[in-house]
């Protein structure tokens, strides 16, 4: 046993069991508080196996141990005995102080610690995801006096004859309820629970911690919290005493809404506000009002979700004002106190506003979101979500800059990068609604990459080419560009503003072929460009493969994705698309030691190209039919490649066609001509025929028929 000090004024008692996870971070959180005032630092250990215990002796004042019981209460209580402060704290290992500890050195430096004999400090719950997942005020400071000592072998409590506490703004963090670690504690605490439930069916501080123990996500478990959170109402609605009401009320509210039961959710606070007994606004209050609003909203009953939303507001105001009645916070976890659910309530009338209509209403709402503190609190920004769909639906894309700006001042160029990134993915095809978001952003001040890059697209929508061409060799000359398909407008740009296309296509190196699917899909007129691009430039004939390889991953997809061009500017395009991969494919395989049969094993579009090469050598010959027929076995083994398969394939036949029509048209006209000669033999014009037959052997010499015209000329004019 220590010696008792002197002097003292807090004594902070901790149980900790393989703590080494949070253990640190919560006790060089408490370093500046023990600074501050003469504090003794007491932990108790229960059976730990990692490096709890070394940890603990590093920072406490002593070091205790305690055999385990299951008993949460005993444990705690060694952490009362033979303590020298005048005031007792009691944290866990996963509970972390702010940095700002002024609230409880005021507290102890000025009246307030003669004034009452507790204080609460806000504690700020996480989930899964680590964001805040509610706030409450739980009792943790509390004056020593005779008696003092903890009750429950779970979810233990202190027992004290103090009433009268104060409400510090001093935050907690609670990280120990995350995630799988929250279901794990649930499961381990519930056979206790349920025992000591046993004991007593009515005690509603057991009903209580039980109603903890299930998982509103899962139906069954939901069930069974829903009948455990109405049999706690009904012990509070008989005895006033029971001062477990708002935190029995609220939970139900929370277990329903879970459920996607929106009326009982609206129910049950009607209930709530019924049963009440605090007659002024109270904390309780703000989260019944939030969910009224959102529940309200659910149901697409838009003006009084306003309503509720905007009472919502005034109270969370109050709240920070020390307006309110905060008797029932020590007993229920708020959400609604903290910022981004203030900012979810403005997103949501802004919605509603939206649904009624009422574009200007909307706006103010919008204009009310803290953008900076939200994207500081969610560097993923979810939020934004909800800034486009406004976007959309209002077309008030000035908001699109706003926005910017403020993402702009928060510090950490993940941030911005994520921001950018989630308009590209927002708005994938570039209409009226993306050149607005691209107006907004290229008006932000400031250099980003990605401002440049919507600034290249303003002045190309405005006609400003040199503008443009400038702006687009700025992000490629410092390969900003590079290895992002998300710029791929840097390509259309250039293609557009007639600048060399092959150092455009070297920056962005192994990504291009993402590039290029990016701008297909966002540019409706990509293939019109790329024609433009590749009509204009006076390509070589030949060119080393990776040259080639890029020029035809660009002619490629315009080919095959495009419908946009001139037939005759695609048909241009195909031919030399063509032309570059049958180079292409030359330079880099072995030809002789690649028989036909073995071209299964090369990607289509070089199966495509070494089919082609040999239709070209076949139609040299000028035998066409074999040509079709080539054509068509290629079109079998290479259907990825029908579109331009089937534009050749097309226009042999139609060559073939012609040539068929063209030889039944001479064949007519030789019909024709021979009706007139024998025409004018039987009426014995000779120098009709003889000028006849001099014409048609001219134009048909082959004819076998000329000889016999002859000699029937020859017969006739003796």
């Amino acid at each position: 046993m220590k010696a008792k000090q002197t002097g003292i004024l807090l004594t902070i008692g901790m149980i900790v069991k393989n703590e080494e996870q949070y253990l640190p971070r919560c006790l060089e959180a408490l370093r500046p508080l023990r600074e501050a005032l003469p504090c003794e630092l007491i932990i108790t250990d229960t059976g730990s196996t990692d490096r709890t215990l070394e940890i603990a002796a590093q920072y406490a004042d002593e070091v205790r141990h305690f055999q385990w019981c299951d008993d949460y209460a005993a444990a705690r209580n060694t952490t009362l005995e033979d303590i020298s402060g005048e005031w007792y704290m009691y944290l866990d290992a996963d509970e972390i102080f702010d940095p700002d500890i002024s609230g409880v050195v005021d507290f102890f430096k000025g009246p307030l610690c003669k004034k009452f004999q507790a204080a609460a400090l806000r504690f700020i719950n996480y989930d899964s995801q680590n964001k805040p997942a509610g706030s409450f005020y739980p009792t943790r400071i509390i004056k020593r006096a005779p008696g003092l000592h903890f009750e429950g072998a779970v979810h233990e409590h202190l027992v004290s004859d103090v009433k009268d506490g104060y409400a510090l703004q001093t935050v907690v963090r609670h990280y120990g309820y995350m995630g799988e670690l929250a279901r794990v504690k649930m499961l381990r605490y519930r056979p206790m629970m349920l025992a000591e439930l046993e004991k007593n069916p009515d005690d509603p501080r057991m009903l209580r911690q039980l109603v903890d123990g299930y998982d509103p996500h899962y139906p069954e478990e939901a069930a069974e919290r829903k009948r455990l959170l109405e049999r706690l109402i009904a012990i509070c609605l008989a005895d006033k005493t029971v001062n477990q009401r708002p935190f029995a009320f609220l939970s139900l509210v929370r277990t329903q809404w879970t459920q996607s039961d929106f009326e009982g959710v609206l129910d049950t606070i009607r209930w709530y506000f019924k049963e009440k007994l605090i007659k002024g606004d109270s904390a309780a209050d703000i989260d019944m009002y939030a969910m009224r609003g959102f529940a309200l909203f659910n149901l697409k009953q838009f003006a009084p979700a306003l309503d509720a939303l905007d009472e919502y507001r005034r109270l969370y105001r109050a709240f920070y004002e020390r307006k309110l009645d905060l008797s029932d916070m020590g007993t229920v976890g708020l959400h609604g106190i903290n910022d981004e659910y203030l900012m979810r309530s403005l997103y949501v009338s802004t919605q509603c506003c939206l649904a009624l209509n009422d574009k200007e209403r909307a706006k103010t709402y919008i204009g009310q979101v803290d953008i900076s503190s939200l994207a500081a609190a969610y560097p993923d920004l979810p939020f934004l979500a909800d800034e486009f769909g406004y976007m959309r639906a209002s077309g008030d894309f000035a908001r699109m800059g706003a926005l910017c700006t403020q993402i702009m001042a928060v510090d950490g160029e993940s941030v911005r990068l994520r921001f950018f990134q989630l308009v590209e993915k927002e708005f994938p095809v570039f209409d009226g609604q993306k050149l607005e978001a691209a107006r907004a952003l290229a008006a932000v001040k400031g250099e980003h990459k990605f401002l440049t890059l919507h600034r290249m697209r303003a002045a190309l929508a405005d006609g400003d080419s040199s503008q443009a061409a400038e702006l687009a060799q700025a992000l490629l000359v410092k390969q900003d560009a590079g290895a992002d398909p998300y710029f791929a407008d840097v390509l259309y740009c250039v293609m557009l503003c007639g600048q060399p296309l092959a150092p455009a296509l070297d920056v962005f190196g192994a990504a291009l072929e993402e590039t290029l699917n990016v701008l297909a899909g966002q540019r409706p007129d990509f293939d019109t460009a790329v024609c433009a691009a590749f009509g204009r430039e006076p390509f070589p004939q030949s060119g080393a493969p990776g040259e080639l390889f890029r020029r035809t991953r660009v002619m490629l997809l315009a080919l095959l994705r495009g419908t946009g061009a001139e037939q005759a500017r695609r048909d241009q395009l195909a031919d030399l698309y063509t032309r570059e991969i049958i180079s292409f494919c030359e330079q880099v395989y072995n030809l002789a030691a690649l028989p036909e049969q073995e071209r299964f094993i090369l990607p289509a579009e070089h199966r495509f190209a070494l089919g082609m090469r040999e239709v070209n050598a076949v139609l040299g010959q000028g035998d066409a039919a074999a040509c079709l027929q080539k054509l068509q076995a290629l079109l079998d083994s290479c259907p990825t490649m029908h579109r331009l398969i089937k534009r050749r394939l097309d226009s042999i036949a139609r060559q073939i066609q012609e040539k068929s029509e063209a030889v039944n048209e001479f064949e007519r006209l030789a019909m024709s001509v021979k009706q007139q000669f024998y025409g004018f033999l039987k009426a014995g014009r000779r120098d009709a025929c003889a000028e006849v037959l001099k014409a048609y052997a001219a134009v048909n010499p082959d004819d076998p028929e000329i000889d016999v015209m002859r000699r029937d000329f020859e017969q006739s004019f003796r």
